[in-house]
């Protein structure tokens, strides 16, 4: 039972700032706001925001336990929003499953080491950063055609890769993070990259022999920033506007990668943040931070230091309402989380946590699973109530083949009304906006019709099963 205690205090902590916040949000400004025929880039409606803000809302409203034989439990079940951008229950899931999904591989590339001892790849972490803008769905788009056109200038061609520095990176993991700027207001949207590189990455302002001796003049690491304007090797045009409207251009240094990383912009970006990671860990970290790190093996101080690159999508902590709903738009079908090289698709190497989805049906120890209990979300009283039994697991386990067809039935149903959704976005221009959005709104509510239809009769098949009798019908067309 403590097991059930612990995760339920944990929900019933991020329950209640994200049951304040969706009520916040539902009655924003922003939702408030838009026309009846508001269509985002994405195809969502006024009414797709407003169901999505309810799902939030209602997000671990319920969660089933499976009980062992040996008096184990474990998280089988429950409902969740799906939307980890802004919901901080499905945030937590889904970064702590991919950091366990990664964790081996990161520790293998830390590990490789040539004959001599010495490690072959060395590990980076990499911000990049495109000028803030009050569209985040915008703002996404340009830092992701950004960043794959900066890749592009390292992509292998035949038996050789181009010159660009993301040719030296074997492996990396990518995050699109969204904060609210602290002076602008407005979304702030980067890029977190941690990259194994075969070679030093070229981040390096000045020549060599020139940065030897203003270390001999200044001192190392003392060398003004003025210094770096003065002497850089390479100088490049950035394009920004004033207030006005006015283009402008300034000439600023800039080193071998925060070049590739301007021309990929366009010209209006060169922010960059090239950091190694080190066994002793970075810069500034307090001296027991430092020594736990030096205390750990190498492979695990780098593990323990990319945590940083699995944390939340967007600043939760920091959302307003607004905020919350133009994050939610902005990220609706866009991948924000990416791997490359050796750490796609890595062999999961997850050991099975008690918060996951979907629990075991044998307990470490072997015991079967015997009982399957349900908690609710009491939302007088803001907390959840007692276990009530659902059924025997041997039960489920009968319905386990009908629990399949239904859930295949179910993906097909949604895959022809995504492609209906599309057709119908793609008739924007033809169609007036009033006319688009209720096509959408209406082949919605018979997908969500369709879908309850096949639900209740998988209910209705369960009951024979529990029976132990095989129900006298099939899945309905």
């Amino acid at each position: 039972m403590d097991t059930i205690r612990s995760i339920l205090r944990e929900l019933r902590d991020k329950r209640a700032g994200t049951t304040e916040l969706a009520a916040k949000a539902a009655g924003s400004s922003f939702l408030q706001g838009i026309p009846a025929d508001y269509l985002s880039d994405s195809g969502l409606t006024r009414t797709d925001i407003a169901g999505k803000l309810q799902r939030f809302a209602d997000c671990a409203d319920w969660i089933e336990f499976k009980e062992y034989g040996d008096g184990q439990h474990r998280l089988d079940n429950a409902h969740y929003c799906k939307q980890p951008a802004i919901c901080e229950i499905c945030a937590d899931r889904v970064q702590s499953r991919r950091r366990d999904r990664l964790a081996p591989a990161i520790s293998a590339a830390a590990a490789l080491a040539d004959s001599d001892g010495r490690h072959v790849l060395r590990p980076y972490f990499l911000t990049f950063t495109v000028a803030p803008g009050d569209d985040v769905e915008r703002q996404i788009d340009k830092l992701q055609s950004t960043f794959r056109a900066f890749r592009k200038k390292g992509q292998r061609r035949g038996d050789h890769y181009s010159g660009g520095e993301w040719g030296k990176v074997a492996g990396a993991v990518a995050r699109i993070e969204i904060k609210k700027g602290q002076g602008s207001g407005l979304p702030h949207v980067h890029l977190h990259a941690l990259a194994f590189c075969s070679e030093r990455l070229d981040i390096e302002i000045l020549a060599a022999s020139r940065r030897n001796a203003l270390n001999r003049e200044h001192g190392a690491g003392q060398i003004p920033r003025e210094e770096y304007a003065r002497n850089a090797a390479r100088y490049r045009e950035l394009l920004s506007w004033d207030f006005a409207g006015n283009a402008v251009t300034t000439t600023i240094p800039v080193s071998k990668l925060s070049e590739e990383w301007l021309d990929a912009s366009g010209g209006v970006s060169c922010n960059v943040d090239v950091r190694p990671v080190h066994h002793e860990g970075p810069r500034g970290i307090s001296a027991k931070k430092r020594r736990r790190l030096q205390a750990m093996s190498y492979e695990r101080s780098i593990c323990e230091q990319t945590r940083e690159i699995f944390k939340y999508t967007s600043m939760l902590d920091f959302m307003d309402p607004d905020f919350t709903c133009r994050v939610l738009v902005g990220t609706h079908g866009r991948r924000l989380f990416s791997t490359y090289g050796i750490f796609f698709n890595p062999k999961d190497g997850r050991p099975e946590d008690p918060r996951d989805f979907e629990g075991s049906d044998l307990s470490d120890s072997g015991a079967p699973a015997v009982a399957i209990y349900r908690i609710a979300w009491n939302k007088s009283r803001g907390s959840y109530s007692d276990p009530v039994p659902v059924e025997i697991a041997q039960a489920r386990a009968l319905a386990d083949s009908l629990r399949s067809e239904t859930l295949s039935a179910q993906g097909k149903l949604l895959g022809q009304y995504r492609r209906d959704r599309a057709e119908f976005c793609g008739l924007r221009g033809v169609l007036s906006p009033a006319a688009v959005v209720e096509m959408l709104d209406s082949r919605k509510d018979f997908f969500r019709g369709q879908v309850s239809r096949l639900w209740e009769h998988f209910k209705q098949s369960r009951a024979w099963c529990i029976l132990g009798v095989d129900p006298p019908w099939g899945i309905p067309e």
